[in-house]
Parts: structure tokens; sequence; C-alpha cells
């Protein structure tokens, strides 16, 4: 059976594997987006034909139109039907099958919308194949995952919570991807030190050293700088999404940066005045790269 096919025409097969075994495959995109996101922001990946070719806001805007037509013509029983979401309770795992390569992971939708779907951080395969990448915030390993996919030298990927870290590990063992992704417990940041960082629970996406949403549980953890780390290693691609530390990040990645000009993609949304001081910061470092603003999922600037 013919696969989705994501933001930038890559064919995925998803599949739902549940406590029991049985295997469910999605192949309609409207089973993820109406889970994880609002209709609104679903509507540019409901129009699936030519997707590849269209222009971003050329699809924003067919899909918007389609979907409100749509809705003026179906009553309530149609509208439920179509967008309806199903019980998901048995769920265990999710399988993505992607550039030849399947993974597995405990089931997460929200990361196969804003990831595979979405390719929220926008992965080419000229800025990764055969290069270093460093995953900064990597969670559970899912980004890392689909980097794989991508042919690069390795991955070095932080988490500097201890369970979520542990998930991490058991991620890529799962994949058998020991020796390209390369875990790390620790932060990074702009001097090497240590921080509580505030989180919920295992695998928890909103974990912060600055921004304090109420979370749960603290924990003490280790700050290092990427450049103490990463040495005199050529650097391709860096994606940083560190709930609200790129700014120090960033400043302890000034020597791979001035040295390597890897790409980099980071999250441009968790201060106020992330778009404004985060171009400041890097330009600070080099001045020579171009920056765009994405919002292929959540807000992430994309610079070479």
């Amino acid at each position: 059976m013919a696969g989705i096919l994501n933001r930038t025409g890559d064919e995925l097969g998803i599949f739902i594997v549940n406590e029991d075994g049985s295997v469910e495959e999605i192949t309609k995109v409207q089973e993820i987006y109406y889970e994880v996101s609002s209709i609104k922001k679903a509507l540019p990946y409901i129009i699936r034909d030519g997707i590849a070719s269209l222009d971003y806001g050329r699809l924003m805007a067919l899909a918007s139109a389609a979907v409100k037509a749509a809705m003026k013509r179906n009553n309530d029983e149609e509208k439920k039907k179509i967008f309806a979401k199903k019980d998901r309770s048995r769920a265990r795992f999710c399988e993505v099958s992607y550039r030849g390569k399947k993974f597995r992971f405990d089931y997460d939708l929200s990361a196969v919308y804003a990831l595979f779907l979405c390719n929220e951080y926008d992965l080419k395969e000229d800025d990764i194949k055969g290069k270093v990448v460093v995953d900064a915030g990597a969670n559970v390993g899912i980004f890392s995952l689909m980097c794989s996919a991508f042919g690069p030298k390795k991955i070095y990927a932080f988490e500097p919570v201890k369970e979520t870290y542990d998930m991490l590990c058991e991620n890529v063992r799962r994949n058998n991807l020991q020796g390209i992704v390369l875990p790390v417990n620790k932060a990074l940041g702009d001097a090497s030190s240590e921080a509580t960082i505030r989180y919920d629970g295992s695998g928890d996406v909103g974990a912060s050293i600055t921004i304090d949403r109420g979370a749960k549980k603290t924990q003490t953890i280790e700050i290092v700088t990427l450049d103490s780390i990463i040495g005199d290693e050529e650097v391709g691609f860096i994606k940083m999404d560190v709930e609200g530390y790129e700014e120090p990040a960033l400043l302890g990645a000034s020597s791979t940066i001035k040295k390597s000009k890897p790409v980099l993609s980071f999250s441009a949304y968790h201060k106020p005045n992330d778009k404004t001081r985060l171009p400041e910061v890097l330009r600070s470092i080099r001045s020579d790269y171009s920056m765009k603003l994405n919002h292929f999922s959540d807000e992430n600037f994309f610079c070479k």
C-alpha cells in the first residue's frame, strides 16, 4: 500500500503496534492531524496531491479553501466521521518506514507529526550525509532516529534528564544505532556548571532550566559547552530545542560555529524575545549566516 507523503514529498509508512502485538497502518493523514493538532494547523497537509511540487504558502491557501468548503457542505455526523479520533489506549509503539529504514519508538504521534510529516527542522541529505550532527535537547531521540536515515557520520544526542536519557539509550539500542547515535547525559550551555532542571516525568519535552511551567519534579544536571565535547571535529548540522536555553547553548558552541559553519536549526518561540535576540547572538559569532524563520510545526530558525 502506498505510504503517506511528508512535507518534502518523501513517502512514509506509519504503523501503530498495540500491546497484543497487532499492527495497524495509518493511511490517512487526518488520523494523525486531528489527534495532535488543531484543524487549522492541519490544513496544509490534508491536500496531499502535488505536495512535493507546490510551495508551502500556496498549499496552505488551497487546503484552507478546500476544507472550509467541505465543512460547509457536511453535517455534524459527517464531520465526526472524517475527523474522528481513534481509541489508542492499547497502542504501545509507533513504527515509521522512511528512506529505506524502519524506526520503532514508544507511541508518540506528536513526534511523527512534527518530525517525520512536517520535517520540522528542515533536514536535507546534502546537509547531513557523511557529517557530524548535534541533537541538543534530544529527549527520547526521535529526531536522532530520523536524522540517521540521511547517512550522517555520527550524531551527538544531548539529553540531561536521567530518566529521559535512559529512554534515549533504549531507542538507540532498539533501532541498532549504537556507534551512529551517541547519547550524552548532559545539557549544553556557555560554561561548565550544574543547574536544576524542572520536568514532569520521563520523556517530558518541556523540561527546562530557565522556564518554570509548574513541573512536578526537579533534578540537578551537568552543563557543558559543545566546544568542549566536539574539540577539533568538523560539525555539519546542529539542531537545538532546549526550552529557552538556546542562547547559552549557542554561545558555548562559538568555536565550533566559527570553525565549521554548520547548518543550524533552532527553536525560536520559547522566550518572547527569541526572534530578535537569537539571530543577534548567532551573528555575533559569525556574521555570514543567512537565516529564515520556518513555521513547519513549531517556529524554528534555519541558518546556513
